[in-house]
């Protein structure tokens, strides 16, 4: 008798043989209307063109960046030309600085390119604005005939 008390003390501590309770899985999403997926789309087309805008901005202070150093380097091969003490050392100084200088052309129109991009991803943006929920979408043959059955 004590054997069986003790065996069904331990098995209500140990869980015993009782099954666990069953969890229900979750109930599914309700089906997403047209309405919703479009507002859905609209956002995430919304979202990517503000990426696109702020990858874009990013990218044009990079490059106004390097051609403010590229400024400093050019700066620094005019100084050397004048002050070369030779011909070959102001040779040698010119050739830098037309190199530095054609790097400078390059570099501006890259900055060019980047601001048309930057400003053609903010229209971009600005063109994707957000879809209101609220806003009630009307079918063709309601807007033909308002009174027609299903059309409120």
């Amino acid at each position: 008798m004590r054997r069986a008390a003790l065996l069904f003390v331990l098995a209500a501590a140990c869980g015993g043989s009782q099954p666990a309770p069953k969890q229900e899985p979750p109930p599914p999403p309700p089906p997403q209307s047209e309405q919703d997926l479009k507002v859905q789309k609209a956002e995430a087309e919304a979202e990517q063109a503000r990426r696109d805008a702020r990858e874009a901005k990013e990218k044009v202070d990079k490059i106004a960046r390097d051609l403010d150093e590229l400024s400093a380097r050019i700066d620094k091969a005019i100084d050397a030309v004048v002050s070369a003490q030779n011909d070959a050392d102001r040779a040698a100084a010119r050739a830098r600085l037309e190199l530095l200088q054609k790097e400078q052309v390059e570099m501006k129109m890259r900055v060019q390119q980047a601001h048309d991009a930057a400003d053609k991803a903010d229209e971009k943006k600005k063109d994707k604005k957000k879809v209101d929920p609220n806003t009630t979408h009307m079918s063709k043959e309601c807007m033909d005939n308002p009174l027609a059955k299903g059309c409120s």
